[in-house]
C-alpha cells in the first residue's frame, strides 16, 4: 500500500531526479502515518486526562502524505510553478543540494542569510549581503 499511497498523493512526481522518479524508501507513508497516529493518540490521552472522555483517532495514509507535501503545494500556489523532481535540491532554499567533488558528492545547505554570508566566500559565491535570489543565481 505504501507505494500506491506515495503515487496517489503525488509524492513520486517530486522525488528523485528528472529522468528517474523514486518512491521514498523505508515505507514513507507508513512512517508518516505512524507519526500522525502518535500525535493523535497523545492528544487523545491528554484530552481524556482533562475531561475524562475518550477520543476517536483516525489517521489516513493519503492525508499524511498530502500533509508531508505541504511545502510543494505552497510553492506551487505561491509561484505557479509545478514542482518537479529536483534530486537533493530544494526549490526555495539555495544552495541546498549535493555537489560533485573529485571523490564524492558533498551536501551544502545554506538556509539563512547569516549562513550565506559566512559561507559564500568559501565556494566563490557572492560576498557581502546575500539573499536567496543572489544565492540562487550563483549556486543552482
Amino acid at each position: 500500500m505504501d507505494l500506491i499511497v506515495q503515487a496517489s498523493s503525488g509524492l513520486i512526481s517530486v522525488t528523485g531526479v528528472e529522468a528517474v522518479r523514486r518512491a521514498l524508501r523505508a515505507f514513507g507513508a507508513d512512517v508518516t502515518s505512524g507519526m500522525f497516529a502518535l500525535i493523535g493518540i497523545l492528544l487523545a490521552l491528554e484530552s481524556r486526562n482533562r475531561t475524562g472522555m475518550g477520543q476517536f483517532v483516525d489517521v489516513s495514509m493519503l492525508d499524511s502524505m498530502i500533509s508531508a507535501m505541504a511545502s510543494n503545494f505552497a510553492y506551487f500556489l505561491g509561484s505557479g510553478i509545478v514542482p518537479h523532481p529536483m534530486g537533493t535540491r530544494f526549490a526555495t532554499i539555495v544552495p541546498y543540494r549535493g555537489f560533485p567533488t573529485a571523490d564524492r558528492e558533498i551536501i551544502i545547505a545554506v538556509a539563512t542569510r547569516s549562513c550565506g554570508r559566512s559561507s559564500a566566500s568559501r565556494w566563490g559565491g557572492p560576498s557581502g549581503r546575500t539573499t536567496r535570489i543572489t544565492r540562487r543565481t550563483h549556486c543552482v
